[in-house]
């Protein structure tokens, strides 16, 4: 009995370093390979379901320039705080993550409006006491992406697009 309990106890204590490990620790949000790994499981049930799934890709505008103007101490603070700001407005059946640097991914039920929850993503972030903005790229899997990635890749475009029309701003 001694060597189940002790086999218990270390299944517990590996689950807990996998959890700690899927968290990104600056952001408190999904870190990457939990990010892609939430994709995929969305992905699969909206094609079960017959649902939409709508991807949101964020960028910090200028978070560059923010960093070398007040260091990664100040820097690591906003980012975190721009991604618990985004975290509180989504679903707990919705994805938040962080893609990589100050880049975010928000995975959604795409049967909501995706602009205008993507608006209100911005104007959160736009509140905030640090004077930063948000560019965001949204993409919506309409049945014709088979894979998590294709719609990623579409909501980076859209990213693109938005920075370049002027960033602060949302582009579908």
């Amino acid at each position: 009995m001694g060597e189940l309990e002790s086999l218990r106890a270390e299944v517990k204590c590996l689950q807990r370093e996998i959890e700690e490990l899927s968290i990104d620790e600056v952001t408190g949000i999904a870190g990457r390979r939990a990010l892609d790994r939430e994709l995929i499981q969305q992905f699969a049930r909206g094609r079960r379901s017959g649902r939409d799934v709508g991807v949101l890709m964020i960028d910090i505008d200028h978070f560059k320039r923010f960093n070398d103007e007040y260091g990664h101490a100040v820097g690591d603070t906003v980012l975190r705080d721009v991604a618990q700001a985004i975290a509180l407005q989504v679903r707990e059946s919705d994805t938040v993550g962080r893609y990589g640097g100050e880049e975010l991914v928000v995975c959604i039920d795409a049967t909501k409006d995706i602009e205008k929850f993507a608006e209100r993503l911005r104007q959160r972030v736009e509140a905030l006491p640090y004077g930063v903005t948000i560019s965001i790229g949204c993409a919506v899997s309409r049945g014709c992406d088979r894979e998590a990635g294709d719609t990623l890749n579409r909501a980076d475009k859209a990213l693109y697009r938005a920075k370049r029309a002027g960033r602060n701003r949302v582009a579908l």
